[in-house]
């Protein structure tokens, strides 16, 4: 299967990402960056960042059921996903998103709820164990980002120009740019197509 796939309204990745630019428009803009870091990597840390959120409410989750009670660790998982929704599309940094690929990779996230899960089932704390299960589902289902999707979104929309997959392609470039010490095109103009194809985008919606 393809990483990605580019149609007239933006970029679609293999795990379901919307990115409002296309392979054109980041040569044009990003070659430099492109020349050391392939476009498929670009996406795929993207990606990871964006779902960051879910992946820190999930390790959040799990330390507060392995060291608080169920009900605080549920707050403070609720509170990360939440707190950070609104912080990470605007605090992009290559370490973090590294991190978060690989906190947020499946077999890693999976093998750490099992393993604990396990720990705290032995210790006939089953409702702790309940409470795990239905946050991992809510969370790897999407079922949280739906739940509080219209709300963050709104606030979200104030704070960024962008919608938040661009908003964190475009910081990442800038990272890799700095990192790399070269230099980018218009940003202002990668910007204005990105915001021309999305709502290209949101014509074509059924």
């Amino acid at each position: 299967m393809p990483a990605f796939v580019e149609l007239p309204t933006g970029i679609f990745t293999s795990d379901g990402v919307w990115f409002h630019t296309s392979r054109a428009d980041l040569e044009e803009f990003a070659a430099p960056v492109l020349e050391r870091v392939p476009l498929e990597k670009l996406l795929k840390d993207s990606a990871a960042w964006l779902r960051s959120p879910g992946t820190l409410a999930l390790w959040v989750l799990l330390i507060g059921l392995l060291t608080r009670s169920w009900q605080v660790a549920v707050l403070a998982a609720f509170t990360a996903y939440a707190g950070w929704s609104l912080l990470a599309p605007g605090l992009v940094l290559r370490p973090l998103v590294r991190l978060a690929s690989v906190l947020g990779f499946p077999l890693v996230v999976g093998g750490a709820f099992v393993a604990c899960l396990s720990w705290l089932a032995a210790d006939d704390a089953l409702v702790k164990v309940a409470v795990g299960l239905l946050g991992f589902v809510f969370v790897r289902w999407g079922l949280l980002t739906r739940a509080l999707q219209p709300v963050l979104d709104r606030v979200v929309r104030r704070m960024y120009a962008l919608p938040e997959s661009d908003q964190i392609l475009r910081a990442l470039i800038v990272r890799h740019a700095l990192a790399l010490g070269v230099s980018v095109g218009d940003l202002d103009a990668m910007e204005k197509r990105m915001m021309d194809i999305g709502t290209r985008h949101k014509r074509n919606k059924p």
